[in-house]
């Protein structure tokens, strides 16, 4: 894994997108296809990696039979409930 950086300044294209670095995509889990937030406060602007829900497939073992939608609904409520609040 290459060094994680502490700061570093990007160029914002004529499109809006601005490159993550490597070193933090790696550290981050961000893949290609991957979420991030863009979360505002107190004047700061901080970017969020969202975790991959299926990279959480198969962490941990029950006896119920598993259910995709139902997993998912749950993963989202509790993305949700985490990011308001803060």
């Amino acid at each position: 894994m290459k060094e994680l950086l502490t700061s570093t300044i990007v160029t914002v294209t004529t499109k809006g997108q601005a490159t993550i670095p490597v070193a933090v995509r790696e550290r981050f889990g961000i893949s290609p296809g991957g979420k991030v937030k863009f979360v505002i406060e107190d004047g700061h602007l901080t970017l969020k990696a969202i975790p991959d829900f299926r990279s959480l497939m198969g962490t941990f073992k029950t006896r119920k039979k598993y259910n995709r939608a139902a997993a998912q609904r749950a993963f989202i409520k509790d993305i949700v409930a985490r990011n308001t609040k803060l």
